[in-house]
């Protein structure tokens, strides 16, 4: 999911703290009895007191007003009179609002300079009515909103809501047309009575707001109304009446679950840093030791050898039950059991080489040397530790570990591969002093070379609480190490997303016709579609046939997204309304939804709608498949639809309002709520919580948090979680952070306190101490003492201003020169400048440097192992007999060869498809076709083939064609049909049909291009015997294809076959078929558009005319110029039409038709909107982009003769 914080860079500066502490803001004035509270929402206590917010004061501000600027106009007026509210004559603002005329930089707003203390009096209540002329819209009425995730420009332009902001010792959000919160968010139910007034009552503490951007309720100073007047047509006028404003204590929003909430404040109200001493989290843990000591290195040398299992036992299939059903993550782990195996034993090698110095075997069976043996894989371990193994393989997370000992040997071991690597990357730390504190840093990983390291810790037994345990960053290897299995590669026990913001084929779909259902905004359909402002028609009906070609691309679905796919909305809110997509909905319940009476839960049910649709056509063609998708804006809550059960979401919590609260607090219970609706639903088992902690993340403790969001969940049943994000900077606390909330993925009920003091001894050593306490007093006083909600964006630099306004400057800073006197270890030393020297930049309001992550260097290139040395000996051998045609010893050696899982499996692939099976057909006549396939099909393909039955490696066709070509030289042209037929329906009747035509049109090309040697004349016949067949499907293809481009380039295969017996009718109408349909790809349009000369050419007469004629029609036909006005997939360098324009002008100059170059240039150039006096701008391309256009044609122009007009 893309985030994209528009005003933080240009913000930096102008949010730099003010100097001072700053004291508390205190309520005073007039007191009066207390509103009627709505006690549907809120619980009343005592005491209670309320205070009248004066309605003398309030006037019109430029907040952000630049000295010099030129005067705007705000369109407000605002004057204190009295008007008759429910019978009774009550003092009230008039705020009279008319068209203005400003910049988004400085807008005006009615304020009142009046501190407060939102934090003590949290209850604001007035009274209101907005009057908006007949006619205007849009309006909010009585609709709800959604309130998931939508920005104050979305409801600040309806007519009838006004913002409500409280401005304090921060930014001025308000003048930037961000209100705290908005009127209709708050307005009381049903409060409404027949003059037009309602009740607004908000709990300014523990109540969601509209607005991200949240105030320091302890530093209030005062409120504002906020209306974008520049939305008021000239002549009308929008009028405001507020009324009775107060302030109240005594009362508050009621808890979902005030139990579970009352152990979160009782945690913030005890909290108390841990400063004792941490030394010994240097030593390996007290828990889980060993019986004695075992010998890892002597001398910096191997005292133990490493035997991986990589038999079949460790195949998914043999480990787990068929029952229960296999959770998604499970499925996809199936086919990287062994890639993922090996791996562990090389990382295992690998780490205990760094700490010790020596160099560590990986071995299939024990070498008889006297050793320590350290055992990978469920094999080993099973007969010792069955126990083990049945509680790694039970229900939930499969990738938990266990380490034991036995005899004198370890035995690391997961119940798939996954667990096993987790397990050896948890057994190098909890033997050393190491620790992968800091992504994407060379020297982000610390430890003591230790050339005599004995094992002394490996007696545990460690399964996950969280399926998916998640971090959005890229820096993969820190990930892994920190047992974060989301998102990363599969083949290093890892998860990523299939999908994602995958919903509108406009995205992917390169053609004109697509435009059609761009979503109709404000009555009119954009030409150009953007994810990041428009959706699509989602309600035509023939929308969906189109899309599901390209999202998620049905016909092939499995080949791309083998288990899963996250089929998301598009990062935008942009709802079509048009007729079709604004047509009432029937609710489960019975209640018509449209628009008007329910926006939100209207717009979540027409996107439920479709992609039910779509998942009904999955489900079909592939019964089983998980649809996923994201649970974001109008589709977080549950609709008022059923929802296919094949669907499962990923709850996005977006935007939660307060990341410095649980989920379940009453700020962020919403949240709470949605979560188990959707559980209640039957949507549980592979749901994932997506939230947004690594985004604007550089001071801010959240591991606190955290864990009592991941407690939460683990009691309902989310077993998933993930954080969008990695952390801004590394350095200021971020690693240590996101460190902390790593390991408490794994195990939530860990204590956060002493996972923080790990971090920090290992990380910063002598500095720790000193550390503990930058860090502690941080958290202490953010929990404590910082009383704003913190959403994800860091625009409102919460900490910096939570330092000046408790003074904590100098104390913290004293904290940093004591680490840096302190500190000895060179890594730790360095690390330490780095937070001081980003601490200070922060501060300061300046780009922090060593934020900016940079490429990590390339690794060298590993040295060749003990399996690579014999893999290469035993290739040679096996090479050499397949050479000399001793096919029954060769064989035998080649099964040898590929027996080694050890060496990775592109090598063994290569050796096998490219070197060894084409040298033996080669030399050894009786290899029969069918023996190579069967080779081919155990050992040549990836072991995903047989996990999903679908073969999507990359090197399958090369194989084919190196196989086939060893077979054409000995003239068998029969085993060649034979091999690429069988190529062609590889995975039988599920092979796409397009993947069959292409298959078979390679084998056709392959018997043509025979053109040297004996049997080439052999080859020529073979391949005009296998053309019938091979049109027959080409015809089929060409209706049937998985998508256009598919079929379009199908079809243009069938006319260059078919042109020479066509007649000039027969060939226009057989192109016109690609050229002229407005939903063919725009590069298979010029493909075809190339083509048109040889519609007119007949032997050696060319009707120059008519091709001058069939293309200036073509290029008339739609703007399939591939540049960004035309498709969203678009280069804006080159113009598929001009380019198409000027090649086929130059042929007919080089013919000797200058007249005709020169009349399709002069003809085509003003149809492509390129004329003399064309601007040089154009949406979406650089004036280069447009004048190498330009060049391009006004060249071939000059060659012809002409010039643009």
């Amino acid at each position: 999911m893309k985030h994209h914080p528009v005003l933080a860079s240009a913000l930096l500066g102008a949010l730099a703290v003010h100097a001072g502490v700053v004291p508390l803001s205190v309520t005073r004035g007039e007191l009066v009895p207390p509103p009627r509270f709505d006690t549907s929402r809120y619980t009343l206590t005592t005491p209670s007191e309320t205070f009248a917010v004066p309605l003398d004061g309030w006037r019109i501000t430029w907040p952000l007003a630049e000295a010099g600027a030129a005067t705007p106009t705000s369109g407000v007026s605002v004057v204190k009179t009295n008007v008759v509210i429910r019978g009774s004559v009550t003092p009230a603002l008039r705020i009279e609002l008319t068209r203005g005329n400003y910049d988004d930089r400085n807008c005006p707003v009615v304020q009142l300079d009046w501190p407060f203390n939102g934090q003590t009096h949290n209850i604001l209540s007035f009274t209101a009515r907005v009057e908006v002329p007949e006619g205007l819209a849009p309006v909010i009425g009585d609709s709800p909103y959604i309130r998931t995730g939508m920005p104050s420009a979305f409801f600040e332009r309806n007519f009838d809501d006004f913002g409500v902001a409280v401005h304090d010792v921060g930014y001025a959000w308000m003048a930037r047309g961000v209100p705290t919160t908005h009127f209709h968010w708050h307005v009381v139910p049903k409060s409404r009575t027949a003059d037009g007034f309602e009740d607004f009552q908000w709990d300014m503490r523990y109540e969601d707001y509209a607005s991200n951007k949240g105030f320091m309720r302890d530093h209030a100073r005062g409120f504002a109304i906020v209306y974008d007047t520049r939305k008021i047509p000239e002549d009308k006028k929008v009028v405001i009446t507020f009324a009775n404003p107060t302030v109240s204590s005594g009362a508050h929003l009621t808890p979902l679950q005030p139990e579970r909430y009352a152990v979160w404040t009782n945690y913030v109200a005890s909290y108390k840093p841990d400063y004792s001493d941490s030394s010994k989290y240097l030593q390996p843990p007290a828990t889980g030791r060993l019986a004695g000591p075992l010998p890892i290195a002597r001398g910096g040398k191997a005292a133990a050898e490493i035997i991986v299992d990589l038999s079949d036992a460790i195949i998914l299939d043999n480990r787990f039950p068929k029952e229960p059903e296999w959770t998604t993550e499970l499925l996809q782990a199936r086919g990287y059991e062994f890639t993922v195996a090996r791996f562990a034993a090389y990382e295992l090698a690998n780490w205990l080489g760094h700490v010790t110095g020596g160099e560590f075997d990986v071995l299939l069976e024990p070498s008889g040397e006297k050793r320590t043996h350290i055992y990978l894989g469920p094999a080993f371990a099973l007969p010792h530790f069955a126990k083990d193994l049945a509680t790694l393989s039970s229900g939930g997370a499969t990738d938990g570990y266990a380490i034991r000992e036995k005899d004198g040997a370890i035995y690391i071991f997961g119940a798939r591969p996954a667990g096993t690597l987790f397990g050896c990357y948890a057994f190098v730390e909890n033997n050393t002093d190491l620790i992968w504190a800091f992504a994407n840093d060379p020297d982000g990983t610390i430890y003591t070379v230790n050339p005599d390291l004995d094992a002394v810790w490996g007696d545990v037994c460690s399964k996950p609480a969280f399926i998916q345990r998640g971090w959005g960053f890229n820096e993969g290897e820190w990930k892994r190490h920190n047992a974060v299995n989301f998102s990363g590669d599969y083949e290093k026990g890892q998860f990523h997303t299939q999908g994602g913001h995958f919903l509108c084929s406009q995205y992917y779909d390169r053609s004109v016709g697509i435009r059609r259902y761009n979503a109709m905004m404000k009555g009119r359909r954009p030409r150009r579609w953007s994810e990041w402002e428009m959706l699509a028609c989602l309600s035509d009906p023939d929308y969906i046939g189109h899309a599901v070609e390209f999202v998620p691309g049905i016909a092939d679905l499995i080949y791309h997204h083998p288990v899963h796919c996250i089929i998301g909305q598009d990062d935008n809110y942009g709802y079509c309304e048009c007729p079709l997509c604004t047509a009432p909905i029937i609710a489960e319940d019975g209640e018509v939804l449209t628009p008007q009476s329910n926006y939100a839960d209207y717009y979540g049910a027409w996107f439920y709608t479709y992609l039910n649709k779509v998942d009904d056509l999955i489900q079909k063609r592939w019964p089983g498949f998980r649809t996923g998708t994201f649970a974001y804006f109008a589709n977080a809550p549950y609709p008022r639809i059923k929802v296919n059960k094949t669907i499962f979401p990923r709850l996005c919590t977006y935007v939660r309002k307060a990341q410095n609260e649980p989920i379940f607090a009453p700020i962020n219970q919403h949240w709470w709520k949605i979560y188990n609706d959707w559980l209640e639903r039957g949507h549980g088992p592979n749901m994932l919580l997506y939230d947004y902690f690594g985004l604007g993340f550089y001071l801010k403790p959240k591991a606190e948090v955290l864990k009592f969001d991941l407690l939460a969940q683990r009691d309902i049943g989310i077993l998933r979680t993930y954080t969008e994000g990695g952390g801004y900077n590394e350095y200021m606390g971020v690693a240590d952070e996101r460190w902390c909330m790593a390991r408490l993925a794994w195990d939530p009920d860990l204590d956060v306190e002493q996972l923080h003091r790990y971090f920090n001894r290992r990380a910063y050593r002598e500095a720790a101490p000193w550390i503990d306490k930058f860090r502690g007093t941080i958290r202490e006083n953010f929990y404590r003492h910082l009383h704003l909600g913190i959403d994800f964006e860091d625009e409102n630099r919460p900490i910096p201003i939570m330092i000046a306004n408790l003074g904590l400057a100098e104390e913290l800073h004293g904290y940093l020169d004591k680490a840096l006197a302190e500190v000895r270890h060179p890594q730790a030393k360095l690390f330490v400048e780095k937070m001081i020297e980003d601490y200070d930049a922060y501060m300061a309001g300046k780009s922090v440097r060593h934020s900016r992550r940079a490429p990590m260097p390339k690794a060298p290139p590993a040295k060749p192992s003990l399996a690579d040395h014999l893999f290469t000996t035993n290739r040679l051998e096996a090479l050499e007999l397949a050479r000399q045609g001793d096919k029954g010893a060769a064989l035998a050696a080649m099964e040898k060869t590929m027996a080694d899982r050890r060496v990775a499996d592109g090598t063994r692939w290569q050796f096998l498809g490219q070197e060894f099976l084409p040298a033996l057909v080669r030399a050894a006549p009786a290899v029969t076709v069918q023996e190579v396939i069967q080779i081919y099909r155990r050992l040549g393909q990836p072991d995903t083939a047989r996990a999903l039955g679908v073969n999507t490696a990359r090197h399958l066709g090369s194989d084919i064609n190196a196989i086939a070509s060893a077979f054409a030289s000995r003239g068998d042209f029969d085993s060649v049909v034979r091999l690429f037929d069988t190529y062609a329906i590889w995975d039988g009747d599920v092979t796409p049909i397009g993947y069959r035509a292409n298959r078979t049109t390679h084998k056709i090309d392959f018997l043509r291009g025979i053109k040297r040697g004996e049997w080439s004349d052999a080859a020529a016949r073979r391949a005009e015997a296998e053309k019938p067949a091979w049109l027959a499907l080409l015809r089929k293809a060409a209706v049937e294809g998985e998508n256009p481009r598919t079929r379009g380039n199908i079809l243009l295969r069938l006319y260059d076959e078919e042109r020479a017996g066509m007649k000039q009718a027969g060939r226009k109408a057989a192109l016109d078929r690609v050229l002229m349909d407005e939903y063919m790809d725009c590069h298979v349009r010029q493909s075809a558009a190339r083509r048109i000369p040889t519609v007119y050419t007949d032997g050696p007469v060319t009707n120059w005319y008519a091709i001058e004629d069939h293309l200036i029609r073509a290029v008339a036909d739609g703007d399939w110029s591939y540049l960004p006005r035309s498709c969203y997939s678009r280069s804006a360098r080159s113009d598929l039409r001009l380019d198409v324009l000027c090649e086929i002008a130059a042929c007919a100059r080089k013919a000797g038709q200058l007249d005709v170059a020169r009349s399709i240039l002069d003809r085509g150039a003003p149809i492509l909107g390129y004329t003399a006096g064309m601007p040089m701008r154009e949406s979406g391309a650089s004036a280069a982009d447009i004048k190498g256009r330009v060049d391009k044609l006004d060249a071939e122009m000059e060659r012809c003769g002409t010039k643009r007009r």
